[in-house]
């Protein structure tokens, strides 16, 4: 479909329409140009170029795109802290479950695995977490007990792990001078929490998807 772009004098402003202009200023367009497209250079009507970026703004003097990163690196970054902090959020909920008195139970059962794994001479029913998950969770009370005390520890490195990745990225990003700083930080950022992902769904026996893997890539 044919568009035109027209200047209205009277409002200083530059439209698009279907039907050409009649006694107005106007050029024929693309049809996927839109009016934010368009500028005014010494009477006529032009399409920018494509931007470059999203941090950047069209200066109408020289006709070109002007990076304007440097001085919007404090927008740059708190936009990539938000990012580090909803994505390491992701994984941290597969380990702190929202359900209300989870962690509680997880620290008990730890506690109780501890416990009986130094009792010499173990009564069961002094251990009501391994005794109820006797043939469920494994075969036998050590067994089960090894289970609660395994997890807990794989549970902390992963958390750990997820925590030092965290922060390292943070630090890096707040120490940027430039947005090239801030994206090198995000990359490697993904590249780490990539990993943690793969770590993280085998421990707790997930089914690997290929979109979670990637999903900061």
């Amino acid at each position: 479909m044919t568009k035109y772009a027209f200047y209205e004098h009277e409002i200083d402003s530059i439209g698009v329409t279907n039907i050409a202009p009649v006694d107005t200023n106007y050029i024929e367009i693309e049809d996927h140009i839109n009016p934010n497209d368009l500028y005014l250079k010494d009477g006529l009507i032009k399409v920018r170029p494509t931007c470059p970026g999203e941090y950047y703004s069209f200066n109408t003097v020289p006709e070109s795109w002007v990076d304007d990163s440097l001085a919007r690196l404090p927008e740059i970054k708190s936009k990539a802290l938000r990012f580090v902090d909803e994505e390491c959020s992701k994984i941290r909920s597969l380990y702190v479950t929202s359900i209300s008195g989870q962690e509680m139970i997880y620290t008990m059962k730890r506690d109780e695995a501890v416990a009986y794994l130094n009792d010499s001479n173990p009564i069961l029913s002094n251990y009501p977490w391994i005794s109820a998950e006797i043939g469920v969770t494994a075969d036998t009370a050590y067994e089960v007990a090894q289970v609660y005390i395994n997890m807990s520890a794989m549970f902390t490195q992963a958390l750990v792990a997820l925590e030092n990745i965290r922060l390292g990225t943070v630090y890096t990003i707040n120490s940027a001078t430039e947005k090239t700083g801030v994206d090198t930080a995000l990359d490697n950022f993904s590249t780490g929490l990539s990993t943690l992902w793969r770590d993280t769904y085998k421990i707790l026996g997930i089914k690997m998807t290929e979109d979670k893997v990637d999903f900061c890539c």
